[in-house]
């Protein structure tokens, strides 16, 4: 099965499609995120902008929507790279069929995440909210 995993070159985000024998998890797409490009992706420069920008330490789906858990390591919002963490995130979650919206907590509270066009926002995320990011296919 094709899944797309969310990374970033030349401050887009890119989706670069992993082969997997079943359907992806939540679990699965937070482990991908955070183990990063493989050596042939960072061959073709791609990175991740979630190394040293956000840590995440609880994932879990409830109906169609995921709310990630997570430890922001950045004190300053809108960040292009905290930008681009939170769009891996984000696309990479609902690129599963059966998941629409993300929801972020910090500490168990919302978390306003920002949104590719500068605004914070704590109300749950799309890939919509990261179209003007996404590098074209």
């Amino acid at each position: 099965m094709a899944q797309p995993v969310y990374f970033v070159r030349d401050d887009k985000i890119l989706a670069v499609i992993r082969q997997t024998r079943t359907p992806a998890t939540v679990d699965d797409l937070r482990q991908a995120l955070q183990a990063g490009p493989t050596d042939t992706e960072v061959d073709t420069d791609i990175t991740s902008a979630l190394i040293g920008t956000i840590i995440i330490t609880g994932i879990r789906a409830a109906d169609t929507v995921v709310t990630v858990e997570v430890i922001d390591n950045l004190t300053d919002t809108n960040r292009t790279d905290e930008i681009l963490a939170f769009g891996q995130i984000v696309c990479t979650l609902t690129s599963q069929p059966d998941i629409t919206p993300v929801t972020f907590l910090r500490n168990g509270q919302p978390l306003n995440i920002p949104r590719s066009n500068g605004s914070l926002s704590e109300q749950p995320a799309t890939a919509e909210d990261y179209r003007a990011l996404i590098a074209p296919a």
